[in-house]
């Protein structure tokens, strides 16, 4: 059950969801995340996911011009 500060499970991806949106490699989002250029994750234990609403944002960011430069 989530409450209305936890995200529901929905709204979660994985980062190959993200790689695959984005057209890179899981590599790619590495890299990205070592760089501190690809959106918010969460670590669930081993496993790590990015909330859909903030990698919609970032998407939305790169399209209105932003570059990600790694």
């Amino acid at each position: 059950m989530s409450t209305p500060d936890t995200p529901s499970p929905r709204s979660l991806i994985t980062k190959r969801q993200l790689a695959q949106r984005a057209q890179v490699s899981e590599r790619t989002i590495d890299r990205m995340r070592r760089a501190k250029k690809a959106p918010p994750e969460l670590k669930i234990g081993r496993q790590i996911r990015f909330l859909e609403d903030a990698a919609e944002a970032w998407f939305q960011s790169l399209a209105a011009g932003g570059q990600v430069h790694i």
